[in-house]
């Protein structure tokens, strides 16, 4: 999911080592580890093995640009560094900002000097640094602080920043709709009114395809100020999202009816880029002894922590376009007796909303001449609704 862990200390402050312990490795880049691409350890004027810093001009920007591009997909990424100086992270901010990520920083600057120091020369020589390096960068910590908008986190608070599913078991009924690709009518027939004892998710792809779209996107607005409502952001909403940047480009079909209909309705690229900056990358939830994962893709099992799939796998899905039915027949072979998932976006086989006893696939192909897929949960279990030509079925 989008969130940048950043970690802050001097060398020897214990940052690798958590990293290690927290099983992280493979979400992370390192600063060092970069360095050793560019060059191996090199004999320092005393005679000792050390990572040489000859080529952080280059180094540096490769790590923004492989960061950037992590954060294209949605990629949960550490950062090991010393990030000591502030305007090191506000570089960090303001791609954090373009790709909708939240930012921690994890803090180990309460190490005393005496114990960074301590723990340098238990390492690895080539990983070691000269005493006064560290001394230097203690001193700089007095005079850079972490950038606003950037949370600050101790070790051992990092569970805070996990997902954690909500419970809704307090509502009557909790509602799914799936795909709508500008297909306003059956919307607005299935979704008469919104009822505070319900709560509702919406899978995405608002957009697109169909002739309804400012309609469509006009309701949407109004909903996502409310509180029994999350609106999940689709694949199509890239557009939305390109639609409202001073350089960004939307696909040729969003260019040619889509964004013609909303300029139309007078929706401003403001106002649309805005909604997209509101959508969510998935919503996890408990009802009443059920655990149920929505996405716009749908994934191949329920993860034990889903802050590390990437948005991109939650959007388009595990594997490619058709692997939709392996995918669900996968989550089913894994799950627990209590979980399911519910997901949009793709269904090459034509499959029913109820794949199978734990997957629902809410792709009714509506702009297709299909039916707008629903799912309604309550105490009762689960029913599925299907909307087409203004006629529920």
């Amino acid at each position: 999911m989008r969130i940048l862990l950043l970690m802050r200390g001097v060398p020897g402050s214990g940052k690798s080592t958590f990293i290690k312990e927290q099983g992280l490795e493979p979400y992370t880049l390192s600063a060092d580890a970069l360095r050793l691409l560019y060059a191996s350890p090199m004999l320092d004027k005393a005679g000792r093995w050390c990572i040489s810093p000859h080529f952080d001009k280059q180094m540096w920007p490769f790590l923004l640009q492989t960061l950037e591009e992590r954060m294209k997909r949605g990629c949960f990424t550490v950062v090991d560094a010393t990030n000591i100086r502030g305007r090191d992270m506000t570089a960090y901010k303001k791609l954090a900002n373009e790709y909708k990520y939240r930012v921690y920083v994890v803090d180990f600057t309460d190490t005393t000097i005496e114990e960074a120091k301590k723990r340098n020369l238990l390492r690895e020589e080539y990983k070691q640094v000269p005493e006064n390096v560290i001394e230097r960068m203690y001193a700089q910590l007095a005079d850079n602080k972490v950038p606003s908008g950037i949370t600050v986190i101790k070790p051992g608070e990092l569970s805070q920043i996990w997902y954690k599913p909500r419970d809704l078991s307090a509502y009557k009924k909790v509602i799914h709709i799936g795909d709508i690709h500008g297909c306003y009518k059956p919307l607005k027939e299935y979704l008469e009114e919104i009822n505070p004892q319900n709560y509702y998710i919406f899978l995405g792809d608002y957009i697109d395809r169909g002739s309804e779209n400012a309609e469509v996107l006009q309701l949407l607005l109004q909903l996502a100020a409310l509180d029994n409502v999350t609106l999940l952001e689709g694949n199509h909403e890239a557009n939305l999202r390109d639609y409202g940047l001073p350089d960004g480009i939307a696909s040729k079909e969003f260019r040619m009816q889509t964004a013609s209909e909303l300029a139309q309705a007078g929706l401003s690229r403001k106002a649309v880029y805005n909604f997209y900056r509101k959508l969510s990358q998935c919503f996890c939830y408990t009802y009443q002894g059920k655990k149920v994962l929505v996405s716009h893709g749908g994934l191949a099992r329920m993860p034990e922590n889903l802050s590390l799939v990437a948005t991109a796998e939650l959007i388009y899905g595990t594997g490619v376009y058709e692997d939709a039915l392996d995918v669900d027949m996968s989550f089913a072979k894994h799950a627990a007796a209590n979980e399911y998932q519910v997901h949009g976006h793709r269904n090459y086989e034509g499959v029913p909303a109820e794949v199978n006893e734990h997957c629902f696939n809410l792709d009714g192909a509506v702009e297709m001449g299909g039916q707008l897929r629903a799912l309604e949960l309550s105490e009762d279990g689960f029913v599925t609704k299907m909307i087409a030509s203004n006629k529920l079925l």
